[in-house]
C-alpha cells in the first residue's frame, strides 16, 4: 500500500507546476495499486486538504484516457454536502463544496483551477518588494468635515511612517520588505528568512481609539498568519504600532497568541532576526 504522504507530495509537486498527473503516475507506474487504492487514497488526501482550508488536491490526478479526474472527486463533494461521509472522511464543517446547480464537469474544472492557483501562490514569494508610498497632499475640504478628516489624515500619516520605519529596520538587517501580491493575503508588510516567513499588520494608535486598533490589528494579523500557514508557509505574526500602548496588558495578550507586538524602538525584539551582513550600510 502506498504511503499517503508520498502520494500527497506527488500531487503537491504537480499542483505547483500547474499540470496534471495520471493515476498510474501517482503510484509510480503500479497500475494495480492505482486501481485498488486510488479512490480511497485520493479521498483521504482531499478531505485533509479541505479541513485545512485548501481546495481538493486530488483534482490534479486524472485518467490517462480522458484527461479528467474520476467521478469519485464529484461524489466525494456531493457526499460531503449531504453529510453522509464517515470515518476518516467525516467533516462536520457545514460549508458546501459544490456551488448551486454546479454539475460534475464544472466542479472538476473549478477545483483544478483553485488547486493550481493555491499552490502556485504557495510556491512563490508571498509578496513583491515594498515600494514606499509618498505622503499624500491634503485636499480642500469643508469645515463640516474638518475634524473627522484631520483624524483620518493623522492616522494615515502615522500608518505610513510605521511602515517606513519597519521597512528601514528590515533593510538594516539585510532583509527585503515585501508588500502583498494582488492574489494573496493583503498584509501590510512581510519578509522572509531561512527559518520563517514574517507577516506584519501595522496600526496607528490614536489616543481615543487605542483598544479598537489593537483588537483589529491582532485579529487581522492572525488571519494573515492562518492564510499563509495554509499555504505551507511557517509564519510568525507581527503587530507593529506607532508607540508603546498605554495598556501593557496587550504585550501579554499578543504573546499568548504567538504575536510579536512592536513599535519603533522595539523592532529589535523580533524573533530570529539575522545580524546585518558584513559591510552593510543598512540601506539599499
Amino acid at each position: 500500500m502506498a504511503d499517503i504522504a508520498v502520494l500527497r507530495e506527488r500531487m503537491v509537486a504537480t499542483a505547483r507546476s500547474g499540470t496534471k498527473l495520471t493515476y498510474t503516475d501517482l503510484y509510480a507506474g503500479d497500475r494495480w495499486a492505482a486501481r485498488g487504492h486510488a479512490s480511497q487514497d485520493c479521498g483521504l488526501i482531499s478531505m485533509d486538504e479541505h479541513r485545512a482550508g485548501r481546495p481538493l488536491l486530488s483534482a490534479v490526478v486524472v485518467s490517462k484516457e480522458t484527461g479528467m479526474a474520476s467521478r469519485g472527486l464529484y461524489n466525494l463533494a456531493r457526499q460531503h454536502d449531504e453529510g453522509v461521509l464517515t470515518g476518516d472522511n467525516a467533516c462536520p464543517c457545514g460549508k458546501p463544496m459544490l456551488l448551486p446547480s454546479e454539475d460534475e464537469p464544472a466542479f472538476r474544472e473549478r477545483q483544478l483551477r483553485l488547486v493550481h492557483a493555491a499552490w502556485a501562490l504557495a510556491s512563490g514569494p508571498i509578496g513583491n518588494p515594498y515600494v514606499p508610498a509618498p505622503a499624500a497632499p491634503m485636499p480642500h475640504r469643508s469645515a463640516a468635515l474638518v475634524t473627522n478628516l484631520d483624524a483620518l489624515d493623522r492616522a494615515t500619516e502615522a500608518h505610513r511612517q510605521i511602515l517606513e520605519s519597519l521597512a528601514s529596520f528590515l533593510r538594516s538587517k539585510d532583509l527585503t520588505p515585501l508588500e502583498p501580491r494582488p492574489d494573496g493575503p493583503q498584509f501590510d508588510l512581510a519578509w522572509e528568512t531561512a527559518e520563517a516567513t514574517f507577516v506584519a499588520e501595522v496600526k496607528s494608535l490614536p489616543a481615543d481609539g487605542e483598544r479598537q486598533q489593537l483588537r483589529l490589528g491582532l485579529g487581522q494579523v492572525l488571519d494573515y498568519q492562518d492564510a499563509l500557514e495554509r499555504m505551507g508557509k511557517s509564519t510568525q505574526a507581527v503587530l507593529a504600532v506607532e508607540r508603546e500602548p498605554r495598556d501593557l496588558a496587550w504585550l501579554g495578550l499578543c504573546a499568548r497568541h504567538g504575536v510579536s507586538l512592536v513599535w519603533p524602538g522595539r523592532f529589535e525584539i523580533l524573533p530570529r532576526m539575522p545580524a546585518p551582513a558584513s559591510g552593510s550600510s543598512g540601506s539599499r
